[in-house]
């Protein structure tokens, strides 16, 4: 069975993948190895390359509509302040991937018509994934149709 290890950048992208039994993998000419601490070594046979490894992290969760019980919000827009952007499934699920270390917020927005608590959350140095961030969404206008 092959697990993925993490991804080296050096002019290219070389996924690392290894065996239970195996530290290192070879692409083309050149060598890669991971040791139990993470560090990542990498050989092109003439010269010792120094790679930035792309390490991220997923923050997820879900969007409900306020009262209870709990019901799924969908369509909800869940925005990240590094640009990105998905919208909430039928089950008012979403989620975003950020950078290793990335710091900044996430806010949901709805048709304009709608507050959400928290607004947003903020996140300073991620580390780790961050499942299980929840927003409630309700009307912030109120509408009286007469007649």
């Amino acid at each position: 069975m092959k697990t993925a290890l993490g991804i080296v950048f050096c002019f290219f992208w070389i996924s690392v993948f290894a065996d239970n039994n195996q530290n290192s993998t070879k692409v083309g000419d050149i060598k890669v190895e991971l040791s139990k601490s993470s560090t990542v070594t990498v050989d092109s046979g003439d010269e010792m390359l120094s790679p930035e490894i792309l390490v991220q992290y997923t923050i997820s969760g879900f969007v409900y509509h306020q009262g209870s019980p709990l019901v799924p919000f969908s369509g909800v827009t869940v925005t990240c302040s590094n640009g990105v952007s998905v919208v909430t499934n039928n089950l008012g699920e979403w989620a975003i991937l950020v950078d290793r270390l990335w710091s900044g917020t996430i806010t949901p927005y709805y048709c304009g018509y709608y507050s959400f608590t928290p607004a947003s959350k903020s996140y300073s140095n991620v580390t780790t994934n961050k499942p299980g961030q929840t927003f409630t969404g309700e009307p912030s206008v109120n509408f009286t149709i007469q007649g």
